[in-house]
């Protein structure tokens, strides 16, 4: 079973131009997916243009986070 309000694509197309966003079928009837260009994935953050800023910023602002929780313990 899939959730289809919770179903969204990343594309790495090689042209932008060209590509068709993805379809699902379920009998007759056509789903179209939405597109988005971030994703997070356990805690990656995948992007269409393969950025890879954004992935090391929220990797370091996670470890910030849990460093500053660690420190109210001590």
């Amino acid at each position: 079973m899939i959730s289809l309000k919770k179903t969204e694509v990343l594309l790495q197309p090689v042209d932008r131009l060209l590509s068709t966003p993805p379809v699902v079928m379920a009998g007759e009837t056509a789903f179209p997916l939405p597109v988005v260009q971030r994703f997070c994935y356990l805690g990656s953050v995948l992007s269409s243009d393969a950025n890879i800023d954004e992935d090391i910023s929220s990797r370091i602002a996670k470890a910030s986070c849990c460093f500053g929780r660690l420190a109210r313990r001590l």
